[in-house]
């Protein structure tokens, strides 16, 4: 009696049906490019049907993305069979090369914190109009304050030569900002100090003639504003309409 009761318990055991899981599923091949794009790879066991999220911005320094595979179980055979179950693959993203463009542009080598008043209000929003229209803090500020007849108003003129993708300046979103150097081939441009090795992204103005001269935004009429971040990558393009006082953020439209 005791015999045939051990046999049962270990017939049991032994038709226990083990468990699907990551292990098992055995994933390969995943991976992601430097656009963002991910890898689908396989798994040596049932099968992958989806995957979260579908993709990454492109970066500029190699960065560890995680993504989230779901696998469906094989039909039979596991504890688990028909079901879903999902693996987290951590891989890392190459970061994206930055090149220069050939298009030349003007730029002032000069940059500011703000574009609006609005954009000072929302870092500072319990501050008060006052100092958020200050004309030191944001070019509309400058704009307000002084007018467009005001030379205080673009603090110099677009001497220094740059590189850009395109001569359509709504195209060079995303791109870089490069300057010239010795010996005088375009560079990616880097803000850097002894001291600070990042600072926040800036905005910068630039033309597509060069200016001799000092000018007001009334002889201008209108210019061109790029946010360009510490690495050289233009993320923002505004457009200023000196004459009706407008201030376009263009690169969303």
């Amino acid at each position: 009696m005791i015999l045939q009761y051990l046999t049962d318990i270990q017939i049991q055991v032994s038709s226990a049906l083990p468990e699907f899981d990551c292990d098992t599923a055995g994933l390969t091949g995943q991976a992601i490019t430097s656009t963002g794009i991910i890898a689908v790879g396989t798994a040596n066991k049932g099968t992958i049907t989806g995957f979260s999220p579908i993709s990454f911005p492109q970066v500029f320094t190699n960065t560890s993305r995680t993504v989230t595979y779901t696998i469906a179980a094989p039909s039979s055979g596991y504890d688990n069979s028909g079901t879903d179950i999902t693996c987290d693959v951590t891989m890392t993203q190459p970061a994206t090369a930055l090149t220069c463009g050939i298009e030349k542009w003007w730029w002032t080598n000069t940059s500011e914190r703000y574009m609006t008043i609005a954009q000072v209000q929302a870092a500072y929003p319990t501050y008060n109009y006052t100092y958020w229209s200050d004309p030191y803090r944001s070019v509309e500020g400058a704009y307000l304050a002084y007018g467009k007849n005001s030379f205080q108003v673009l603090s110099s003129s677009a001497i220094g030569e740059v590189s850009l993708e395109s001569a359509t300046m709504e195209n060079n979103i995303n791109t870089t900002f490069c300057t010239l150097h010795i010996p005088l081939t375009p560079r990616v441009f880097t803000r850097k100090s002894s001291t600070i090795t990042s600072l926040t992204a800036r905005y910068t103005r630039v033309t597509k003639s060069k200016e001799y001269f000092q000018q007001t935004p009334a002889q201008n009429e209108f210019d061109w504003y790029l946010k360009v971040e510490d690495n050289g990558f233009i993320t923002e393009i505004w457009y200023v309409d000196w004459i009706n006082g407008t201030f376009t953020r263009i690169d969303n439209i």
